[in-house]
């Protein structure tokens, strides 16, 4: 609570989360930028790709128009190898009527403007930036007889773009007789110098269009817009095709679709077209709600999460704001209404709603503010902060680790949101201190975060985390790791999965400082995998899982190197622990063995082969599964099939109805039977059938083991077979024994 308000501030002279630095720039900042076309890659993946894009278009009744943002064309077609100005208009309304859609008549040119002033223009910073990494290059007065210039130098200066787009305008006008076929209409706006002039040519004539006469529009994105509109509800036209491939233009059809007469719209993607109604439709099918709903919303998302009027926010890119767009649909009721009405009042529901939206672009709609969520990002980003704060709690450390330690392992009355909360703060200390990255820093520069000028009595307290207090450390942190894994048989599954997160912290954050606690930890998570509750099992595979994944480094042992090592250290503990008096202390062991071999899965098979391993883990479960013959019993138990003969076979028709109960010298709970039988499935379901049925028949030939080696072998098959054999649902990496394998053992 303390760092809230001074954290609540930017302490900068701009906003950090809104700009970056920028020399190149006269205010020296700039707004931050990003990838939209992630917007889109997000809308399609939530609709699985159901989106097709068809390489012509569908046969249909409706008039179509064609919209082409002129600059765009040109830059990609350049030349079209043209040796003089006066070949250029030519060459490209020859491109554009070969590009146009069958039954087209109306096509629509368009422009962007570059002579507004930077006070003036929407992307003044933009063109700032973009001006400031090229030196002013010359600049050309187009006419017919001369040479077309360098086409890399003529683009590099936007001038000339607007110069360019003025000259094909105007040959076009006086032209129009010989250039435009008859029964097809041309509309050309925002390319003349007049900003507002827009025209209609036709074979042999022109006329002004009052209609589309707007000196406002900067960008050809919203004159395409207004063309659409005029050609929609003017014109009647029912089908449009927009050949501009950008997702600003996407996420402004997709909008305006649904507020105009239009039964197609189509996006030109190369030699593709993109469905605007498809992808309306499913997106609004997806999350239930009015077609108009989703569009208003997603329009709302896509502006505040980044454009070239808006800063794309700290470390969330358009992905992120796609996604969380669609699940506020229906949320954002009154930013919706922005641009449907000339006047829209800035008032406090307005303000909650887009705080809402940031709130849960950073997973953080349970905050109440936005200066809680600028601390929140403040004190967990800010690698100087975190560095002088784990130097400060590295003095607490022993004191602090210790005290929760005790509440963590203490009786299980005090309740189990006490140790929840204890195991959260200890890892978050712990964290604090011994990051890694941390520590990395800190061990690279040779030097504390410590300036302040203190006593000299204060500065004998003062921590320096150098490699070897990490080292010191680390070996009195693992005994406190040792203990806090008592609890891993904690009746609560709360706490068990509260230990998952506690494992999962240190491993990512902290394997490297605490490298010795490593297996200790890991051991945790091991038993947990086949933990009677999923959510705690699931977690514990996918941290164990991840964790291989990323300990692939040079001074890092493979995970696999580690459970088989702990594997043989339990193999050797194990008849011991089966002796003991607890049997909560039993049922971990063997859940934790049975675990080790859950995850060694197909690696198994590489431990048999050791013959060590091999003999310790048979003996270890001989010992285990040892029966109690000295209690015979003369009267033979009474079960459900008593007395009813062999229909009772028939019935069921199956080889094991009747199962005589067994004794055990050592384990007597039925749970714990099971997981000794599990455990031995898993050796025949995952483990070299031939390696296992050989030693275990040697040890069958001794009379000491001859019926528990029986009962494994029994165990061993079933789990071949893979009958009655518990392993994770998504574990499909098994060897699979063939039914001839089965036979050849068998015989």
């Amino acid at each position: 609570m303390l760092m809230q308000k001074p954290f609540s501030y930017e302490w900068t002279a701009y906003p950090a989360s809104l700009f970056t630095p920028n020399d190149q720039i006269e205010s020296g900042f700039a707004m931050r930028k990003g990838n939209k076309s992630d917007f889109l890659a997000a809308l399609l993946g939530k609709i699985d790709g159901s989106v097709t894009t068809v390489s012509s278009l569908p046969e249909s009744s409706f008039s179509t128009v064609y919209l082409i943002d002129a600059m765009a064309f040109v830059q990609k077609y350049q030349t079209l190898k043209g040796k003089r100005c006066e070949d250029l208009p030519r060459q490209y309304i020859s491109t554009i009527l070969q590009l146009k859609p069958e039954q087209c008549d109306c096509i629509n040119i368009v422009g962007d403007r570059y002579d507004f002033s930077p006070a003036e223009s929407l992307k003044g910073h933009e063109r700032e930036k973009r001006d400031a990494k090229h030196l002013r290059t010359r600049e050309y007065v187009l006419s017919d007889a001369i040479a077309v210039p360098d086409w890399k130098e003529l683009m590099s200066n936007a001038d000339n773009k607007a110069r360019l787009l003025s000259y094909l305008s105007k040959f076009w006008c006086q032209h129009s007789e010989e250039s435009i076929p008859k029964g097809i209409t041309f509309m050309i706006g925002g390319t003349f110098e007049d900003r507002a002039k827009a025209v209609a040519l036709r074979s042999g004539s022109m006329t002004s269009l009052e209609m589309l006469s707007c000196e406002e529009h900067e960008e050809a994105d919203t004159r395409i817009i207004a063309h659409l509109f005029h050609c929609a509800d003017t014109l009647q036209h029912r089908r449009a095709v927009i050949a501009r491939n950008y997702t600003d233009i996407i996420v402004l059809c997709m909008y305006h679709f649904c507020h105009l007469p239009l039964e197609e719209l189509w996006i030109q993607r190369n030699d593709t077209f993109f469905p605007i109604r498809d992808i309306v439709r499913l997106l609004s099918e997806k999350v239930g709600q009015d077609p108009r709903e989703v569009v208003s919303t997603l329009l709302c998302g896509y502006v505040l999460s980044g454009c070239d009027t808006c800063s794309y926010p700290y470390r969330r890119g358009k992905c992120s704001a796609a996604l969380v767009s669609l699940s506020l649909v229906g949320s954002l009721t009154n930013m919706a209404e922005i641009g449907k009405r000339s006047f829209l009042a800035l008032d406090n529901v307005l303000l909650n709603e887009a705080r809402l939206f940031f709130l849960s672009l950073y997973w953080k709609s349970d905050f109440n503010n936005l200066d809680l969520l600028r601390q929140h990002m403040f004190a967990s980003n800010c690698q100087t902060v975190r560095c002088r704060l784990g130097d400060t709690f590295a003095s607490f450390l022993p004191g602090i680790s210790i005290t929760l330690g005790r509440i963590i392992t203490a009786d299980i009355k005090q309740g189990q949101a006490v140790t929840i909360t204890a195991l959260e703060v200890w890892y978050s200390v712990v964290k604090l201190v011994m990051e890694d990255c941390q520590l990395e820093k800190l061990q690279a520069t040779e030097k504390s975060n410590h300036n302040v000028t203190v006593s000299e009595k204060l500065q004998e307290l003062i921590v320096r985390r150098t490699s070897s207090w990490v080292d010191q450390t680390s070996s009195k942190l693992s005994v406190i790791i040792t203990h806090i894994s008592t609890i891993r048989g904690h009746s609560k599954w709360k706490v068990r999965a509260c230990l998952v997160e506690w494992a999962s912290c240190l491993l990512n954050n902290c394997s490297k400082s605490l490298k010795g606690s490593v297996p200790t930890i890991l051991e945790i998570l091991v038993g947990l995998v086949n933990d009677e509750y999923p959510r705690v099992a699931s977690k514990s595979r996918d941290v164990v899982e991840q964790f291989s994944s990323t300990s692939t480094g040079a001074n890092q042992r493979p995970l696999v190197e580690i459970l088989e090592e702990n594997l043989h250290g339990l193999s050797l503990s194990l008849p011991r622990f089966v002796r003991a008096t607890d049997e909560d202390e039993k049922l971990g062991h063997i859940q934790l063995l049975a675990g080790y071999l859950t995850l060694l899965g197909p690696n198994m098979k590489s431990l048999l082969v050791s013959l060590p391993h091999l003999k310790r883990l048979s003996l270890a479960l001989v010992q285990a599964l040892e029966l109690d013959c000295t209690d015979i019993k003369i009267v033979e138990e009474k079960n459900q099939f008593s007395g009813q003969g062999a229909a009772s076979f028939e019935k069921l028709g199956r080889h094991d109805i009747i199962k005589p109960r067994k004794y055990f010298k050592h384990i007597h709970s039925e749970v714990l039977i099971q997981e000794l039988q599990n455990v031995c499935r898993l050796l025949g379901y995952y483990g070299n059938l031939h390696i296992l049925t050989d030693q275990f028949l040697n040890m069958f030939c001794d009379c000491t083991h001859k019926m528990a080696a029986t009962l494994i072998l029994n165990e061993i098959m079933l789990g071949a077979a893979g009958m009655e054999v518990s392993i994770p649902i998504n574990k499909t990496d098994r060897s699979h024994h063939e039914v001839e394998d089965l036979e050849n053992v068998v015989r």
